[in-house]
């Protein structure tokens, strides 16, 4: 299969209307429903609900956009709805092509992400690559979709004198760690109305709460957890431990941070911030911050016991080259840090030119150590996508000047007959 990935001809409703016709609306306005209702009393949980769930409430704005007005928003006019055009565009090119049997697992693949906690990412991520490979000149087969592999896709060169078998896995930012975002949120919104009273005094606090071991996603839990840290508020102690949890309050200046400017603040320099200036580890923490910039709170929850995501996605990649490739061609793994953005891969890579070693670099050393795993040409670690765009001087949109980009660090087993061959350099 090689089509056109060009998403220019969205704005004829037959491509939409064909991609809604593969699930019909119904499962996706269910979905949106219950989305909704889970962000209803918790705004905390709603901003990650939103977050994790940005492909469906883009698509869904889309379609409300059609009913409305019978046509298509223009893409090049609304960049952030680039992502869902893209997806809806391949998701309806690729379902044409496909065999009677391929068609309904595709759907089946569609109507599970719509239930899965993690919504559509990971089958999104499998189709970006898709596009990607077609691009580079690569014929596309669905090996796993029409039952012919375990893998995901068997790719030819239209030279016809490569083939590459390749398997693509999404790592969620959950994936190893002790605390999840989900249950991070819950706790949170429970939290908020307990530590708001400590922005009435200037000045910066932040809250650390220790488990010890995994966040449990129970009530009972939650509220211990509240009411240990309500006592340390009310305390003169400075630490109170519970059952559940130990929770400390630390103080910092917030002239000397970014809180000074509220506006400054986002999912980035949070982080930053509180991971150069105090003693924790992976922050997963949130902010709440007075009017006037001269006070904040920061909550911050970490575990005793250290999170394993380097061991995850060694594991995931161990358990993909083992089970899931013909070990008869080259293989490729492509492997998508949910949580690693473009700047941090392009970091990581510097790391390396400085012959500085980093976790990425550790797993694919180990991996490619055992010569069990000789059949895997390549191991990808991709980036979030970023979507850019393109403006004449006049401020006019380009033709095409809208796309999503992201980084690639790209590992090759050097024992591998083609190594050097150019032709399996799918990502250069």
């Amino acid at each position: 299969m090689h089509l056109s990935t060009d998403i220019g001809d969205l704005h004829t409703p037959k491509l939409w209307r064909d991609f809604i016709s593969i699930t019909g609306w119904d499962v996706w306005k269910k979905r949106m429903d219950s989305l909704r209702q889970q962000s209803h009393h918790n705004l905390l949980h709603a901003w990650l609900l939103e977050k994790r769930h940005s492909l469906e409430f883009q698509i869904e704005a889309i379609h409300r956009y059609f009913l409305l007005k019978n046509k298509l928003p223009r893409i090049l006019q609304n960049p952030q709805l680039y992502r869902a055009a893209a997806f809806a565009c391949s998701a309806a090119r690729i379902y044409q092509r496909l065999s009677s049997d391929a068609k309904n697992r595709f759907c089946g693949m569609i109507i599970s992400g719509l239930k899965d906690e993690y919504g559509l990412e990971s089958f999104a991520f499998e189709l970006e690559i898709a596009n990607h490979l077609m691009r580079k000149g690569y014929d596309v087969t669905f090996s796993d979709l029409e039952q012919q592999g375990d893998y995901d896709y068997l790719i030819k060169h239209l030279s016809g004198q490569v083939e590459i078998e390749v398997e693509c896995k999404l790592i969620t930012g959950d994936k190893g760690r002790k605390v999840h975002q989900t249950c991070l949120a819950q706790l949170l919104g429970q939290l908020e109305p307990i530590v708001r009273p400590l922005l009435l005094a200037p000045g910066g606090k932040i809250v650390h709460i220790e488990v010890p071991s995994r966040l449990e996603a129970n009530r009972d839990t939650m509220r211990q957890i509240a009411s240990t840290v309500e006592q340390k508020i009310a305390a003169s102690s400075a630490i109170i431990q519970s059952r559940v949890c130990t929770v400390e309050i630390t103080n910092f200046d917030v002239r000397d941070s970014p809180f000074s400017n509220p506006q400054s603040i986002n999912s980035a320099t949070l982080p930053e911030f509180i991971g150069s200036h105090f003693d924790v580890r992976l922050p997963t923490l949130t902010a709440f911050s007075s009017h006037t910039g001269d006070a904040c709170v920061v909550v911050e929850v970490h575990s005793r016991e250290s999170d394993s995501l380097v061991k995850r996605i060694y594991r995931v990649a161990k358990e993909s080259a083992q089970k899931q490739f013909s070990h008869t061609r080259p293989a490729l793994i492509a492997l998508k840090l949910g949580e690693l953005t473009s700047r941090q891969i392009r970091e990581l890579h510097q790391l390396q030119q400085n012959q500085e070693p980093h976790a990425l670099q550790a797993i694919a050393t180990r991996f490619f150590r055992n010569s069990s795993r000789d059949h895997v040409h390549s191991m990808c670690f991709l980036s979030q996508s970023e979507i850019f765009v393109e403006q004449t001087s006049s401020g006019l949109y380009t033709p095409g000047g809208v796309q999503g980009q992201g980084s690639v660090y790209v590992f090759q087993n050097l024992r591998h007959p083609a190594y050097n061959d150019p032709r399996y350099y799918l990502f250069n």
